[in-house]
């Protein structure tokens, strides 16, 4: 019975895994274009304009640090987006550990509660500012261990309101 438990998580941490790449690679959409910065030294292109009004991100399973942030065109541990006063941030958690956003700094706001698997949450940024975010990752009893190289990244995001 323990080795059908065990198969069964890996079917459905496998497709979980699959179906956050694929919301991943179709959740940004190109016709708006955006701003944003993968880790220090990597690529910056802050001359393209703003983020549309309404803004994909996910939270990814990757070999290689456990997760990273993803919208489609890029991928890391570090982002920075650039997004228009009043517009929402969507973030979907498609990464196989639950989430719990956290506030570094910036004008307050209203982070909701911790992410699961397979689930997300929505941020208004009502005001102009920049905002430092991260994400904390939550232990999940009974879950099963998921191998993966090197430390696990964490997650930050900077948003700037204009």
């Amino acid at each position: 019975m323990r080795v059908l438990a065990i198969i069964t998580t890996g079917f459905v941490l496998g497709g979980l895994v699959t179906g956050g790449l694929v919301y991943a690679a179709h959740a940004w959409s190109p016709e708006n274009g955006s701003t944003v910065v993968m880790a220090p030294g990597m690529m910056t292109n802050g001359t393209q304009p703003m983020a549309p009004a309404a803004y994909k991100l996910a939270i990814v399973h990757v070999q290689r640090g456990c997760h990273e942030w993803a919208d489609g065109k890029h991928h890391g541990a570090m982002m920075k987006i650039t997004l228009r006063q009043g517009a929402r941030l969507s973030i979907l958690d498609q990464d196989v550990d639950p989430h719990q956003l956290v506030q570094l700094g910036g004008p307050k706001l209203q982070l909701g509660r911790p992410m699961m698997p397979g689930d997300g949450t929505q941020v208004l940024f009502a005001k102009a500012g920049t905002y430092r975010l991260k994400t904390k990752t939550l232990e999940m009893p009974g879950m099963a261990e998921v191998e993966t190289t090197g430390p696990d990244n964490t997650l930050m995001l900077t948003v700037r309101v204009v």
